[in-house]
């Protein structure tokens, strides 16, 4: 069984939304009638047909050997108007995704979406989609419009989705410095490895991973810069007071307690963070249907990394079914 965990969709209650409210967010037409999501005037996001579609995706799933998506938002998620606004959408998208999962119950899970711009809504939210919907696990975009998400008022809620047992998958947003990396796209191609690895980072210097243990973390495209960079943020706690000033163990003790999903592009570098976190902390991830997704070559790179069967297992569905509670 293969469960791809890292695949994104808009319902069209989203994008009829989006329109209306406006704001620092445009969903504009480019020539060739494909439409693009632009924040600032920086295009982030095309859209094609099969992230507003679940019947053409489940025919790509089938021609690619998958049998199960975790469906989640992505840019420019809700964090980018007001809290009420924000929780607005946040609950157009949760039940349009619950009714999804409800027409296609063995193709579809999925993750919520909350406002973390307020953490009280966020927190309701996320207790609605939970207990209510039957939501499995929460989708959080790495910045609220700038800021990071590892301040301390946003612990309640962190406190809460343990509780709940509800892991957090993370993806990131804008880089710092977008504007300056516009050329080649090298916000998407490059910009958000190191926006996750400053999150993953922040989270774990910060002291969280310490204040609620229990909490699970996603970190996409495998775990982003923090597979190689492991060594560097524990010397920083060696030797610079800032970064053991809230933490009173090598952030690596926390870190290698994250879940990372299988997006590399390459089987070298899925092998070199599969020896670094266990097969028992990756899943199957693709990006579908983004423009740097491909749904096919992440299944042939876990099929070509040297590990006996049951470990790709592990990737292929196990994890993800333990981590989702999921049946088999």
């Amino acid at each position: 069984m293969r469960i791809d965990i890292h695949n994104h969709f808009y319902p069209q209650v989203y994008l009829d939304e989006v329109g209306r409210l406006g704001g620092k967010v445009q969903l504009v037409e480019e020539s060739g009638g494909k439409r693009v999501f632009m924040i600032d005037g920086t295009p982030v996001v095309h859209i094609s047909p099969a992230q507003l579609d679940p019947v053409l995706r489940i025919k790509d799933m089938d021609a690619c050997g998958v049998d199960m998506q975790m469906l989640s938002l992505t840019m420019p998620h809700v964090y980018l108007w007001e809290p009420e606004a924000g929780l607005a959408l946040s609950r157009a998208v949760n039940d349009a995704f619950a009714k999804i999962v409800s027409e296609y119950p063995k193709r579809f899970t999925a993750a919520c979406t909350v406002p973390l711009q307020d953490t009280k809504l966020a927190i309701g939210e996320l207790e609605r989609a939970v207990e209510k919907l039957g939501f499995r696990a929460v989708y959080l975009i790495t910045s609220i419009d700038g800021k990071p998400i590892h301040g301390r008022e946003l612990w309640p809620f962190y406190e809460r989705a343990a509780e709940l047992g509800v892991p957090v998958f993370l993806h990131p947003f804008l880089p710092p410095g977008a504007d300056q990396m516009r050329d080649f796209w090298l916000q998407t191609v490059l910009g958000v490895l190191f926006e996750s690895a400053l999150t993953a980072a922040r989270l774990a210097f910060s002291g969280l991973f310490e204040a609620v243990p229990d909490l699970k973390v996603v970190v996409p495209h495998i775990g982003g810069l923090i597979p190689y960079s492991l060594g560097r943020l524990d010397k920083g706690f060696r030797t610079h007071a800032p970064c053991s000033e809230f933490i009173s163990k090598p952030p690596s003790e926390y870190l290698k307690n994250l879940y990372i999903d299988s997006v590399a592009f390459e089987s070298e570098a899925l092998q070199f963070a599969v020896g670094r976190w266990g097969a028992d902390r990756v899943m199957l991830g693709s990006d579908y249907p983004q423009a740097m997704g491909e749904m096919d070559s992440c299944v042939a790179d876990i099929e070509a990394l040297e590990l006996p069967e049951d470990e790709k297992e592990m990737i292929r569905s196990g994890t993800a079914m333990k981590l989702l509670g999921l049946d088999a």
